[in-house]
């Protein structure tokens, strides 16, 4: 008896317990992948880069109206991630506006990207 009250008081006094600072710190899994400074920049001079080369390559084939008209698509991608960017900048935003202006942020980067990969198949 005297054993069982022993081991009782040993586990109400904390021995039989992990404190809380023994847990692993975990990030909160539906928290959005912040975008740093430095893909943000990286995405601005992608878009910058593809509308200079695809306007100078529409001023350069004047007589190809499909680069004409890139060109004119081509100027509201870094509007476009502006945008997003500003949006997942503030504070003010919900956790799901941050998300998804990070994801369009993230698409339109890729899509910058892409298309100036494409420029040599279209001449420029």
């Amino acid at each position: 008896m005297i054993r069982i009250r022993a081991v009782a008081l040993v586990l109400l006094l904390g021995g039989g317990c992990k404190k809380a600072e023994d847990k692993p710190w975990l990030p909160d899994p539906t928290a959005p992948v912040p975008m740093t400074e430095t893909e943000a920049k990286r995405g601005q001079d992608a878009c910058a880069q593809y509308v200079e080369k695809i306007c100078g390559c529409a001023t350069a084939h004047a007589e190809r109206k499909d680069v004409g008209e890139a060109c004119k698509l081509a100027k509201g991608y870094p509007e476009g991630l502006e945008a997003a960017l500003n949006i997942a900048r503030d504070r003010e935003s919900v956790k799901r506006d941050v998300a998804q202006s990070q994801d369009v942020a993230r698409k339109t980067i890729k899509k910058c990207i892409e298309e100036v990969a494409r420029l040599p198949l279209l001449g420029c």
